[in-house]
């Protein structure tokens, strides 16, 4: 374990944690901002108000945080089971109506 990068550990925590998916990247402008402006000018964030309020925030990460060098994300199956080969979460993860949204879930009618 002495061996082990930084970049290792984290993903590994995430995986403990029950991620099943774990990345990180250099922290650089979204690509995909524009088409997220124009999903927003559409309404179809639904009542997911947060993403009108922090869409400049997605812009760029230096606009959350000024110092950042790289972003972790990850992500997890909502819906795993023996047919999508997906890991059980730990007991106390959060699942079904009491598990947090992703953006394009939970009331959108469309995806950025």
């Amino acid at each position: 374990m002495d061996d082990m990068t930084l970049e290792d550990a984290i993903k590994e925590q995430a995986h403990a944690l029950g991620f099943e998916l774990a990345g990180i990247a250099p922290a650089t402008e979204a690509d995909g901002f524009d088409r997220l402006r124009d999903w927003l000018a559409h309404d179809f964030a639904g009542e997911m108000g947060y993403m009108h309020r922090h869409a400049d925030a997605r812009r760029h990460p230096s606009s959350v945080l000024p110092a950042v060098r790289s972003v972790v994300m990850v992500g997890m199956n909502y819906h795993p089971g023996p047919a999508s080969g997906g890991r059980q979460p730990p007991e106390n993860s959060p699942r079904g109506a009491d598990a947090p949204r992703s953006p394009g879930r939970g009331g959108s009618s469309g995806r950025p």
